[in-house]
């Protein structure tokens, strides 16, 4: 059969842009200068033929000269003439092809869907094993950093027995800007930090940052010089973040410096940048190698193997450092003439039109301590030695100390007895200290501070939110725990069993 058009439908001429005169009485294949010569219609029809048979709803896509791309259901079947033989085959095409589209945009919007939904369950799940990580390694060493903070301050032991116990306690120090460090290079991949934008003096950040590191220069031997000359030093940062920053640079630049060496640093107004802030951070250390310069702000990247072990460290300082400043539209350079030969570090930062208010400044560290005066604490601490631990240093400070571990015990304790402070974890295995807190401020009018393992932004917003005054991460030291003591609010007696 030579399967030639005997008619075509108004709608197929339309739908296909062809005339009668380019279609009737033409062999179906040669229709539309070739166009319907497809492969899958031919073997479709000629099945037909041979087997006295019909098709339905046959999908078929194809790319049409004036009509692109279409995608059509395929019906066809046998017309038979009076005598009952086969005569003529008809043919209808539907058109499908916006359906088929919307179809695919569905599947794909679906797909996009799961994938956001996989990608943010795996981001949770990364987020809750790096919480529960920094939690079971900051637990054991609470104990740990609060005896040696204690010990390190007790006049009664000899000079070299306290130079020791210092050394355990910048020891866990140290193991703690570890983990910090593993949590911020997550929580910035992750765009989960916040910035407290705000005009800061970035003078006053740089001497906090010097501040904290002043005495491992001078343990080391480095001379610090400070050379603070910009005179429009006010930018737009977050002040904790900034100082965070200055004291990365300082903490690098004290790291890679032997004794005897210099770190120099200087500010200033750059007459071909205007309205910005230049700080450079020079040492006469190790320098950087040409090849590695490139690397040096990529995460885990220390330098050579060697290097690495040296010096410790998982190198993530410098990587949390550029994109903390990135994310306050600064920048951050590094350059050396190679080993041995020292390394500058340039900061820059944008300039502020505002003048900064004094009470946005942090400062260099714990303020201190206020007297303290005898206080009945309840604390509640499932760890063991962190609770036997606390309750001896606490009672050696004059204090009352109940410790519990649990939630219901706690209850019970403070149903019983008169207290001053609730002291308590967060993770009880019969609940959760929020609750407890919320629970024992509405009922006693207890003030509380909250001890746990956990110290995101996340996790500080939630304790004073549920009626803990402060928030003190794990491995907390003697003095930061006797200063948030010191400055716990009263109870509200008046509530007291009401």
């Amino acid at each position: 059969a030579d399967l030639r058009v005997v008619s075509a439908s108004e709608a197929f001429s339309q739908t296909f842009k062809l005339s009668q005169s380019e279609t009737e009485g033409r062999l179906i294949y040669e229709v539309g200068n070739g166009e319907w010569n497809i492969p899958r219609l031919r073997h479709l029809l000629q099945d037909i033929i041979r087997h006295n048979s019909f098709f339905n709803d046959f999908e078929v896509t194809h790319d049409f000269e004036q009509i692109g791309r279409r995608t059509m259901l395929l019906n066809a079947r046998i017309l038979k003439n009076l005598s009952g033989q086969p005569a003529k085959i008809l043919v209808g095409f539907h058109d499908i092809t916006a359906r088929t589209l919307f179809e695919a945009a569905e599947a794909a919007r679906l797909a996009a869907e799961s994938d956001k939904i996989r990608a943010e369950a795996a981001v949770r799940a990364k987020d809750d094993f790096f919480a529960a990580l920094s939690h079971e390694l900051r637990t054991p060493l609470n104990p740990a950093l609060l005896l040696a903070t204690s010990l390190a301050d007790d006049t009664a032991l000899p000079l070299h027995v306290r130079a020791d116990i210092d050394v355990i306690a910048k020891g866990i120090a140290l193991q703690m800007q570890l983990v910090d460090d593993m949590l911020d290079i997550t929580r910035i991949a992750t765009g989960k930090v916040r910035l407290d934008l705000r005009p800061i003096d970035a003078h006053i950040a740089l001497r906090n940052a010097y501040e904290i590191v002043r005495a491992d220069a001078r343990e080391g031997q480095i001379e610090v010089t400070m050379d603070l000359a910009a005179t429009h030093n006010c930018i737009k940062a977050d002040a904790v973040r900034v100082q965070q920053i200055f004291w990365n640079v300082l903490q690098n630049s004290v790291k890679f410096t032997p004794p005897g060496g210099v770190i120099t640093v200087r500010t200033r107004n750059p007459a071909d940048k205007k309205g910005a802030l230049v700080v450079e951070i020079a040492d006469t250390g190790i320098g950087i190698e040409p090849e590695m310069l490139g690397k040096v702000f990529d995460a885990f990247t220390q330098g050579e193997h060697s290097s690495a072990h040296r010096f410790g460290g998982l190198g993530l300082g410098l990587a949390i450092t550029q994109r903390l400043i990135e994310l306050q539209n600064g920048k951050i350079s590094a350059e050396s003439l190679g080993r041995n030969r020292g390394t500058t570090f340039r900061v820059e930062f944008p300039l502020a039109p505002s003048k900064v208010r004094p009470a946005d400044e942090p400062t260099a560290g714990p303020s201190v301590t206020p007297s303290v005066k005898a206080r009945r604490i309840l604390l509640v601490e499932d760890h063991e030695q962190t609770r036997s631990t606390l309750a001896q240093l606490l009672g050696q400070r004059s204090h009352s100390v109940v410790g519990v571990t649990t939630a219901a015990a706690a209850r019970e304790i403070a149903a019983a007895r008169r207290c001053d402070l609730v002291i308590s974890d967060l993770g009880l295995p019969d609940g959760d200290g929020y609750a407890l807190m919320a629970e024992l401020r509405d009922a006693y009018g207890l003030p509380g501070i909250a001890l746990s393992g956990y110290g995101t932004e996340e996790d500080v917003k939630r304790s004073l939110t549920s009626g803990f005054f402060a928030h003190l991460t794990k491995p907390v030291d003697i003095h930061a725990l006797e200063a948030a003591i010191a400055v716990a609010p009263p109870a509200l007696s008046a509530r007291v069993l009401t």
